[in-house]
């Protein structure tokens, strides 16, 4: 089933198809990445049936984390946090690096904990680029 009628590359076209509830999370998901994270630069993947906004330093290879907007919520992906359980966050997933959690809506105290799990993944983001440099 096609979502876009051609692959998103915008952040604009990535929400487009979504309700306005929907894009409205979207939004406030991209400004707490870039308030957390100011110079990552911002890449828009995926084909016509799924799409992300993927969020990196350093080159596409050095992924943080990344939103993807579904039909009832939004999924904000983190890496390297995997080990990591906070009361408050339903941290799911299964992937080698990356887990996500499914967001409806932000208010302060879930922005808090989103917050707390981007710096969580950033310092061992950073960790582990640097073990990849030396």
């Amino acid at each position: 089933m096609s979502v876009y009628p051609e692959k998103p590359t915008t952040f604009e076209a990535l929400v487009a198809p979504f309700d306005a509830s929907i894009q409205h999370v979207a939004f406030d998901l991209r400004d707490l990445v870039k308030q957390a994270f100011p110079d990552f630069d911002e890449h828009i993947y995926g084909g016509l049936a799924v799409g992300n906004a993927l969020y990196s330093r350093g080159g596409t290879a050095s992924v943080l984390c990344g939103i993807q907007p579904a039909w009832n919520h939004c999924k904000l992906y983190v890496h390297y946090v995997s080990d990591l359980k906070q009361a408050g966050l339903n941290i799911e997933g299964s992937g080698k690096h990356a887990r996500h959690v499914k967001v409806k809506q932000l208010d302060d105290e879930n922005r808090a904990l989103l917050l707390w799990l981007l710096r969580q993944g950033y310092e061992r983001w950073s960790v582990h680029k640097n073990d990849r440099c030396e």
